[in-house]
């Protein structure tokens, strides 16, 4: 499978940070989190599709050339 260029932003506390990265088929938002040193505990958003995807999702089956995924904190609301 030929490689895709995704947006992957990361989104925390802090000024947020984008990245342009080039994916293969069988790359999971776990690989991706690994390698930009993001928190396991962040979720993983689809933009395009404004759904969540889980850590063992093939990012390169699923995502098309050119879309944005984002890494961001899970919210917590209450005590």
């Amino acid at each position: 499978m030929p490689l895709k260029r995704i947006t992957a932003k990361v989104v925390g506390t802090h000024k947020s940070k984008v990245y342009t990265i080039d994916i293969e088929g069988g790359t999971t938002p776990k690989d991706i989190k690994k390698q930009m040193n993001v928190p396991k505990s962040y979720r993983t958003f689809r933009r395009k599709t404004r759904e969540f995807l889980s850590d063992a999702d093939d990012l390169g089956s699923i995502l098309e050339t050119g879309e944005s995924i984002e890494f961001s904190p899970e919210a917590k609301f209450g005590r």
